[in-house]
């Protein structure tokens, strides 16, 4: 599928998105990641300007991203509670970053976000001048 500028998957199982990394043309990718998944092939789409990430605490790991010369919005769902968020430090064209919490493990409550490393990386975004998204 060389010629697909947008991807929208529902990840249920173990894949190799190194497939995915092949379409010269994806400017725009929105993946459910109902698994842990490693995202790295993605790396390789280095025309894509758009990710979405639903059920984002699957993902372990945005050293990728920052691969990614042309991304300027990204969106985590999920409770990724332990992603940690400093490789968006080395995005200059990220202009658009929501981390929308929406689902918590059972038993647990969710940690106030504004604690932390992470909360360090969404104040150092915002003085940049990228639109920040919290809840």
């Amino acid at each position: 599928m060389p010629a697909l500028v947008e991807l929208f998957v529902e990840v249920r199982r173990q894949a190799d998105l190194a497939v995915v990394a092949r379409c010269a043309h994806l400017t725009a990718a929105s993946l459910d990641c109902r698994v842990p998944l490693d995202l790295s092939p993605l790396a390789a789409a280095r025309g894509l300007q758009t990710l979405e990430l639903q059920h984002a605490e699957n993902v372990a790991d945005l050293s990728w991203l920052r691969a990614l010369p042309e991304l300027t919005t990204l969106r985590l769902h999920g409770d990724p509670q332990a992603l940690d968020l400093r490789p968006l430090l080395d995005m200059p064209a990220l202009g658009s970053f929501a981390l929308l919490r929406t689902a918590f493990a059972e038993g647990t409550s969710p940690p106030v976000l504004t604690f932390g490393d992470n909360a360090l990386v969404l104040a150092a975004l915002f003085v940049r001048g990228v639109a920040v998204e919290t809840r």
